[in-house]
């Protein structure tokens, strides 16, 4: 979360497409969808799907200047 609240600030918008572009393994990509689902859940940025299957596009709308609280301490690490 703290790397797309630093990198989604300066791109403005973007595509998830975009996001995860360079990313190789399926657990990376699934751990950026979650991270962009929290920050939509905190207010910090818009999801929008134009149609069924189409690209998801993110916005950044944060103005508050507070940085990304990921909850630490709330949830259990993965040892998977």
């Amino acid at each position: 979360m703290a790397e797309l609240a630093s990198r989604l600030p300066r791109m403005g918008r973007s595509t998830f497409r975009t996001l995860t572009g360079h990313l190789r393994s399926r657990i990376e990509i699934i751990v950026r969808f979650l991270a962009l689902l929290e920050l939509c859940k905190q207010g910090r940025v818009s999801l929008d799907q134009g149609h069924t299957f189409g690209d998801l596009e993110v916005a950044w709308v944060d103005t508050e200047s507070e940085p990304v609280s990921v909850g630490a301490g709330l949830y259990d690490e993965y040892e998977g």
